[in-house]
């Protein structure tokens, strides 16, 4: 799949933007991500590290700011049909946190 949808951005992007563009967006993207951007690169004959360099940026880019909005998203979809689907991620990311405050023995970590 992420080399169909890689191959459809290469086909309709090539002529208008550059390249190394082509590779960042997709690269951007939260299906295709890094595998999708490095198989734009080569779908585009790019040579293999300066496609990975920009589909590693492309692909870190989003993470400040989904960490800085997630929240604030988190909120406008509770007032969405998606609110139990948020509802339900942020339970599981309660357990996780939990779980990774008391440590593998089940112990809260203690500060010493």
């Amino acid at each position: 799949m992420a080399e169909t949808l890689a191959t459809w951005f290469v086909e309709h992007l090539s002529g208008s933007v550059s390249k190394e563009m082509i590779v960042f967006i997709v690269s951007l993207l939260p299906i295709l991500e890094l595998r999708g951007g490095i198989i734009a690169g080569f779908a585009m004959g790019m040579h293999w590290l300066p496609t990975f360099i920009i589909a590693y940026i492309g692909n870190l880019l989003p993470i400040p700011f989904i960490l800085l909005f997630i929240r604030f998203i988190f909120r406008v979809l509770k007032k969405t049909p998606l609110h139990s689907l948020v509802e339900w991620c942020e339970k599981g990311w309660r357990n996780i946190s939990e779980r990774n405050k008391r440590g593998l023995n089940g112990q809260f970590w203690s500060e010493g």
